[in-house]
């Protein structure tokens, strides 16, 4: 996979905000983002070479909780499965070119442009299991909306849809898979236990 240094990149592709073809405004978490890491300057669009696993879903604040069924999507990385609430998961993509962001959080590995959007790409699994993996592992990058502001989780594999009845849902279980503070929830599945990610908590982490 290409890597390119802040420095490469900004050189052969920096597009200036006012010059980017984007329909409105940017977020409040997006301007946030880009004052912070990338100073006035935004990357450009990376042409996406691969398929759309899911369809695009509306972004729907609300308390998963209170469903009778929770509907979610699951992702493995390394040795876990972890599942997004489908609300929160807007598309699936093939891993893409990115560029590194040295002064972004350690979980931060890079950001990339997706149709005008500022996408900051997050490596969970340190969060969850307390070790690395090896970046290049990664094959899918799973987009998730909170908010209007866009991040891309970097997943091995996706395992399936769940619909879960509340009843095989626990809540506030973090320590059970060793999570530090990522882990909203978990799927009872005969004897596997799958996280439920706190779509709120990755942003916080992005956001630094």
């Amino acid at each position: 996979m290409d890597r390119k240094t802040p420095e490469q990149y900004l050189k052969e592709h920096v597009i200036l905000p006012e010059e980017a073809d984007k329909k409105g405004s940017y977020s409040s978490y997006e301007l946030e983002f880009i004052k912070k890491y990338l100073g006035e300057k935004t990357p450009p669009v990376l042409d996406v070479h691969g398929q759309k696993i899911t369809h695009p879903s509306e972004q729907v604040e609300q308390d998963i909780r209170s469903l009778k069924e929770v509907q979610l999507v699951g992702f493995e990385i390394g040795d876990r499965e972890i599942a997004f609430p489908i609300h929160h998961v807007q598309e699936v993509i093939k891993m893409v070119s990115y560029t590194s962001l040295p002064s972004s959080p350690p979980n931060v590995v890079g950001v990339i442009n997706l149709r005008n959007n500022i996408v900051p790409l997050l490596d969970v699994y340190p969060l969850i299991c307390d070790r690395a993996i090896n970046i290049e592992d990664y094959k899918f990058i799973v987009i998730c909306n909170f908010k209007e502001f866009k991040i891309g989780v970097l997943v091995e594999r996706i395992t399936t849809m769940h619909k879960v009845l509340q009843e095989n849902l626990e809540w506030n279980i973090d320590v059970q898979i060793g999570a530090s503070g990522v882990v909203m929830g978990l799927i009872k599945k005969d004897e596997k236990l799958i996280g439920i990610m706190d779509i709120k908590k990755l942003v916080e982490i992005v956001m630094g």
